[in-house]
């Protein structure tokens, strides 16, 4: 059995795109945000009419996901796989894009960017990074804070399948390593991820 690579466009609009299969993108999503109980993200709506449109010509799936929580607090993000150039640039135009697209502006749903990178970033040892605007002198964030920026270094993520045990550490392997392999491993137990799997299965 073979996967496809989910860091391509077909296969990232398979796994994330598709409104009948909404619990992969859910879960990822509370995974990454480390979303609890009673906070947890319960509905995901993809706009597949007016997503956001890339800055350029054969720009990388960009997913414009409408996000409802347990407490009915919305929230939009915007997803893909980057290219290296100009990618905080591009995460900046695409967080601002949908943030602008808003109206009335007093009622202004909060846009969280999430970035799937296979080029580093930085040259700290943290695979992943939250951004998001704060107090110069306090350090603490804002009213200004409605935009968040989350990226996924992929290179830096070295755990194996021994080690991996959160949902999170498992969407980042799979990320990485689907495309290498040949059937899903014992790891992978849970229903959501047999069914990430067959969603990348040729």
């Amino acid at each position: 059995m073979n996967f496809l690579n989910p860091q391509t466009d077909v296969a990232f609009k398979k796994l994330f795109g598709d409104d009948a299969h909404k619990n992969l993108v859910i879960n990822f999503l509370n995974s990454l945000l480390e979303r609890v109980e009673g906070e947890k993200i319960v509905d995901a709506v993809v706009n597949h009419e007016n997503p956001v449109v890339g800055i350029l010509p054969n720009e990388p799936v960009i997913l414009d996901i409408c996000c409802t929580d347990q407490k009915n607090n919305k929230c939009f993000f915007e997803i893909q796989v980057m290219a290296p150039e100009d990618c905080f640039v591009r995460a900046t135009c695409y967080a601002s894009l949908a943030l602008g697209r808003q109206k009335p502006y007093g009622e202004l749903i909060p846009v969280i960017f999430v970035g799937i990178l296979n080029f580093d970033i930085s040259t700290d040892t943290d695979y992943i990074s939250h951004h998001t605007l704060c107090d110069k002198e306090t350090g603490q964030p804002t009213e200004l804070s409605i935009m968040h920026y989350y990226f996924i270094e992929l290179n830096k993520f070295n755990k194996d399948l021994e080690t991996i045990d959160t949902d999170l550490d498992k969407w980042i392997y799979l990320f990485k390593h689907a495309a290498s392999l040949h059937s899903v491993p014992s790891a992978f137990k849970e229903p959501v991820f047999a069914q990430a799997f067959d969603r990348l299965s040729h």
